[in-house]
């Protein structure tokens, strides 16, 4: 008997100390403003961490685009500061030179003489790019982030040579010339710039991203199909 009460005494403690845990939840008992108080002081902590830590994403993402920026910007001035207009290096006979370009209109040299037109577009352009990196990189899709972050650095850096001289400076020229089919091919492909690169493998780096979630989807769609038969 004395054991049975000494038990039945601690079910009792037992239960009053679950009680006091939580804190008056579902037994109608009030809550303690210390316990409010810590509650809120932890969501408050939570939501400040995790805001915190989509913005250190983020950044990352942004800091490749200053990098492409920075090293653009670097590689026109090294252009503009040793080379004459026009002037050319070869780097691979014919094939691959280093050569000294302006180019008054889009990437690869596309249309000329439209620099409102361009700078418009590409306020636009980056605008909607920083909005799409910022959903993308909380939402932890790393490879559409890089693309992002290619795609405004390259942007950006082409769209600092138009505001300030109206060109920009290309200078990566190469020139095709082989056989094909007993006729000779000679061709000098659009001269362009490490800007020129960045935007064009953010557009690969997109439709990669989007061919990989396709293909996911539809896997996806099999698994639930076949799992309903």
């Amino acid at each position: 008997m004395p054991s049975a009460a000494r038990a039945a005494k601690r079910r009792r403690r037992e239960a009053g100390k679950a009680a006091a845990g939580n804190a008056g939840v579902g037994n109608g008992l009030p809550v303690p403003r210390c316990v409010k108080m810590n509650n809120t002081i932890r969501n408050a902590f939570y939501r400040v961490c995790q805001h915190f830590e989509e913005e250190s994403r983020l950044l990352r993402y942004l800091l490749v685009s200053l990098l492409v920026i920075v090293l653009d910007q670097w590689s026109k001035w090294m252009i503009k500061t040793n080379m004459t207009l026009y002037e050319s290096i070869p780097v691979i006979g014919e094939f691959f030179q280093i050569y000294s370009h302006r180019n008054k209109g889009a990437a690869f040299g596309i249309l000329q003489n439209q620099r409102a037109f361009f700078l418009a577009v590409t306020v636009i352009v980056v605008a909607g790019a920083v909005w799409f990196l910022r959903k993308s990189a909380k939402e932890k899709q790393g490879l559409l982030s890089v693309a992002l972050g290619l795609l405004i650095g390259g942007a950006v850096g082409n769209f600092i040579d138009r505001l300030l001289t109206g060109e920009v400076v290309d200078f990566f020229k190469f020139h095709f010339r082989f056989p094909f089919f007993g006729a000779q091919v000679d061709y000098v492909f659009p001269i362009f710039n490490v800007a020129d690169i960045a935007i064009t493998v953010s557009v690969a780096l997109i439709i990669l991203d989007s061919l990989i979630k396709w293909s996911q989807e539809k896997k996806e769609r099999v698994g639930h199909d076949a799992g309903t038969t």
